[in-house]
Formats: structure tokens, C-alpha cells, sequence
């Protein structure tokens, strides 16, 4: 009997807690869109003006400055990128121009000197002149070299980060 009275119980109040509490009914819809580009698309502009009139304007304005001030950001390193390459190739033929004074120098310093009785200090004029001369041009081509190497890194890395 005990029994009995405890299922009549709990039934009770399951629909007591039916009766008191009411019962709501949401309905949810997910839209997924995707868009490529610096807008969303009309239909989404069109939800946006719906909400708040003048909001797809503004989205429209806003993507348009953005895209002004990349452009001009992408011009600027440009123009900045081409003036460095102009000043290193200045300053490699400037290093090239000297490097054969000092190399000539060295060359006719021994030649100087090996005609005038010092055939000695002569050889160690010439050969010390021209292998500086060698060396600064085998290192300086090989760091060069190394730097080309690390540069298209370094500009991946870049546009990674900005992605």
C-alpha cells in the first residue's frame, strides 16, 4: 500500500510542476554564409539596414577607407622598397669603384717596388693587396647571399602575421 501512495505522489507532483511551470517554445534558426572579400553579401547588407537604416552604408564606407589605406600602405613600402635597392646598388658600386682603386694601388705599389730593389716588400705589397681584395669579395658576396636566403622568409613570416 505504501507503495501506492508514493507512485500517486510522485505523479502528483510531476503534474503539479507541469501545471506550474509553463511550458516556452523557442524557435532558433542558424544562418551560415560565407563571403569572400571585405563585404557581406547583399542579402546579409539588406538584414543589417533592416536593423539599423544607414548601417550597410556605413559597412560600404568603412570597407572603402580600408581599402584606401591598405593600398596606400602597399604604395609606401613600395616606394620605400625601391628607394633602399637604389641606395645599395649605389653604395655596391661605389664599394666596387673603390675596390679597384685600392686593388690597382696595391698592384702598381709592387710593381713600384719590386722595380726599385725591394722585390720582397714588392710580393708582400701585391699579394696581401690582391687576396684583401679577393676575400672582401668572396665574403661580402656570400653574406649577400645569405641575406637573399633570409629574405623571402622573413616576408612570409609577415604575411602570415597580417593574415
Amino acid at each position: 500500500m505504501a507503495k501506492k501512495e508514493n507512485k500517486s505522489i510522485s505523479a502528483k507532483v510531476t503534474n503539479a510542476a507541469e501545471i506550474a511551470v509553463p511550458k516556452f517554445q523557442v524557435q532558433t534558426t542558424t544562418v551560415s554564409q560565407v563571403s569572400q572579400g571585405p563585404l557581406p553579401s547583399p542579402e546579409v547588407l539588406k538584414h543589417y539596414n533592416e536593423i539599423i537604416p544607414g548601417l550597410a552604408e556605413r559597412i560600404v564606407q568603412m570597407a572603402e577607407a580600408e581599402t584606401q589605406h591598405r593600398r596606400a600602405m602597399e604604395s609606401k613600402i613600395i616606394d620605400s622598397q625601391t628607394s633602399d635597392l637604389k641606395k645599395y646598388r649605389r653604395a655596391e658600386l661605389f664599394g666596387q669603384f673603390f675596390g679597384l682603386i685600392i686593388g690597382c694601388s696595391a698592384i702598381f705599389g709592387a710593381i713600384y717596388a719590386a722595380t726599385h730593389g725591394a722585390q720582397i716588400a714588392g710580393a708582400f705589397i701585391g699579394t696581401t693587396g690582391v687576396t684583401g681584395l679577393v676575400t672582401a669579395f668572396i665574403v661580402g658576396r656570400a653574406s649577400i647571399q645569405k641575406y637573399h636566403d633570409q629574405k623571402p622568409n622573413e616576408s612570409q613570416q609577415h604575411e602570415e602575421k597580417a593574415r
